[in-house]
């Protein structure tokens, strides 16, 4: 191929050149000799004719006219052959040959374009591949990157960092664009220099708005000059939660509870402090083992079974164990193990907490024992209470029905002194009646024994019925009883009408036992009964002017056998049995009842029932 091209060349320079014939090159770049040979030739040529014809007999004029031409084109003719188409042939040969040269290098010249564009235009998507491939990488790679060179210049930006700080940081100081600061940064690795080849990685804290930083430095060539390269992580919420992580190893070694964790498969892999005191078992005396060192054999196998079928599933059990520590007593353990899921979902730990409770255990065995005893001592009382009522009521039903009839003069007449006296007497048999009939009440609400006979009931009425009752001791004392009835704000006009289920006779009784000792306590003013029915309740209130009491007897008065009326002296006495049996009625009920008092200036009693 290098000699064909070799020849076409120097075909070329003699088609240019005329170096192909040595005549043809000493006629055509010398117009005069060519002037002189044809004149010679011309010369020389015409005397021969001239001389022949002048040989010949004499011919005719025209004759001579053609002749002599003919003759001199005859003897010219090799002469321009020679001198002009020979040359003009071998030339026309040469640029055929040249021709056909030319148009063989032309197409190799077109095959090696061709080739040449096609390898460019691989070259040239390659290279477009590898930018768009590197662009990808970039945008991927969820760190920040620059180059920067040793006078601390931003050479490049990574998109993630350009997206930040814009194309028009490259150029400028990386202290100034990242820290907004006025000199280099401190613990820069720059300002030590790093040898080629070598990282070094820093954190640092203040960068972009007070983040946290951790950079890796690597020395590089960018560019034909030295540079580094910079590649930031954001580690700002790893530190947090180091510092999470740290609070919260600290608050677990230092609990009060047992904690421990375990694999999946029950291998411990941490305890805390408490467990260390509570089982005696040291840190590295327990972990690589299984909870089974702690076995007392108190729980069966089923229960371990179901505690690992639990928290295989992802729940959390809870239960009471009996553990043994490392002496081998024995401790009650209120357990919780919790599974810790992974990012996928699946179980990766257990975590363990135990509360001793071997000291409230043994508080709830004796509570136990305590209470059977009660109950014991409940049953006794309860039927103590029974026999003592029963063998009461009978001999004073006999004796008020002897005193009665003695009264009555049924057996013969009696002088005023033993009436008087007999009347005492009476009178004294039916508060013990009174006594006797609400200390087997009180012991019959607190053995569940009575239960309300539930039904629609008025009770307004029967307020107003207790009212009535009661009008004649309080006009006798100038004590005025007032009555306001409501239902939902608007005052109700007779007849009253406030319904909701409850037992008339206990709810009479309530009424009773309130109203009485609202009459007995108070010397002077009014009593007022107020009945406010609401959409789910009827609450009612019966308030006085009272004596009233202290604090401290008020916060009482619902205890068995508190006579706060004694306090003031001769007057009423009451049995200190009314409130009580009234607060257990109304908890029969569903309701509630307090009081509220002030000594001196009177008391409130109120209580609430639910309509259902």
């Amino acid at each position: 191929m290098a000699e064909n091209t070799s020849g076409q060349k120097t075909a070329s320079q003699m088609l240019c050149t005329g170096e192909e014939h040595p005549v043809w090159k000493t006629v055509y770049h010398s117009p005069v000799k060519l002037i002189l040979i044809v004149g010679i030739s011309l010369f020389v040529y015409e005397a021969l004719i001239m001389a022949v014809i002048r040989y010949l007999p004499p011919l005719p004029e025209w004759v001579l006219i053609v002749l002599d031409p003919a003759l001199l084109l005859i003897l010219l003719s090799p002469t321009l052959f020679f001198f002009f188409l020979k040359p003009l042939l071998m030339n026309l040969s040469v640029l055929r040959k040249e021709e056909e040269e030319i148009h063989t290098l032309n197409e190799a010249c077109e095959r090696k374009v061709i080739e040449r564009t096609a390898q460019f235009e691989l070259a040239n998507k390659k290279l477009e591949e590898i930018n768009a491939l590197n662009q990808a990488i970039f945008q991927a790679i969820p760190f920040g990157m620059d180059i920067v060179d040793t006078d601390y210049n931003i050479l490049f930006l990574s998109p993630k960092l350009e997206a930040v700080f814009g194309e028009e940081a490259i150029g400028k100081k990386c202290w100034e664009v990242y820290r907004d600061s006025k000199a280099p940064c401190t613990e820069c690795p720059l300002n030590k220099g790093i040898e080629p080849c070598e990282s070094v990685t820093i954190e640092t804290e203040g960068f972009f708005g007070g983040k946290v930083f951790q950079i890796s430095h690597t020395a590089m060539m960018y560019q034909g000059k030295k540079a580094v390269l910079e590649i930031f992580e954001d580690i700002t919420a790893r530190k947090l939660l180091e510092v999470e992580q740290i609070k919260l190893s600290a608050v677990i070694r230092q609990a009060a509870d047992l904690v421990m964790i375990t694999d999946t498969n029950g291998i411990i892999e941490y305890v805390n402090n408490a467990f260390e005191e509570l089982t005696g078992y040291k840190r590295d005396e327990i972990i690589g083992k299984t909870p089974d060192v702690l076995s007392s054999g108190v729980q069966r196998k089923e229960f371990y079974n179901n505690l690992w079928i639990t928290i295989k599933r992802g729940e959390v059990f809870r239960g009471i164990l009996v553990n043994r520590k490392k002496n081998g007593e024995f401790y009650y353990s209120e357990k919780t193990i919790t599974p810790i899921k992974g990012p996928q979902g699946n179980i990766i730990s257990f975590v363990s907490t135990d509360k001793d409770i071997t000291e409230r255990k043994r508080y709830e065995e004796e509570l136990i024992a305590a209470n059977r005893e009660l109950v014991k001592l409940e049953r006794l009382k309860s039927e103590f209470i029974t026999t003592v009522s029963h063998e009461l009521r009978t001999p004073i039903g006999i004796m008020r029905e002897g005193v009665s009839q003695v009264l009555e003069g049924l057996h013969g007449e009696i002088s005023e002194g033993q009436r008087q006296y007999l009347g005492k007497s009476l009178s004294h048999m039916e508060r013990l009646t009174k006594i006797v009939n609400s200390i087997l009440e009180i012991a019959n609400l607190e053995a569940g024994k009575i239960g309300p006979r539930m039904e629609e009931v008025d009770i307004a009425v029967i307020a107003r019925e207790m009212i009535r009752m009661f009008e004649p001791s309080a006009q006798n004392k100038n004590v005025e009883i007032r009555a306001h009835f409501s239902s939902r704000g608007e005052p109700l006009c007779s007849p009253e009408k406030i319904v909701l289920r409850g037992d008339r006779n206990k709810l009479g009784q309530v009424f009773t036992s309130v109203i009485d000792n609202a009459v007995k306590f108070t010397e002077k003013g009014h009593i007022e009964v107020q009945i406010q029915e609401t959409a789910d309740t009827v609450e009612c209130v019966v308030s006085d002017t009272g004596r009233g009491m202290t604090k401290e007897a008020s916060a009482n008065v619902f205890d068995k056998f508190q006579q706060f009326g004694r306090e003031y002296g001769p007057g009423q006495k009451g049995v200190g049995l009314g409130l009580a049996i009234t607060k257990g009625i109304i908890e029969l009920h569903k309701g509630k009842i307090w009081i509220e008092s002030e000594l001196g200036k009177g008391t409130r009693v109120s209580f609430s029932l639910p309509k259902g």
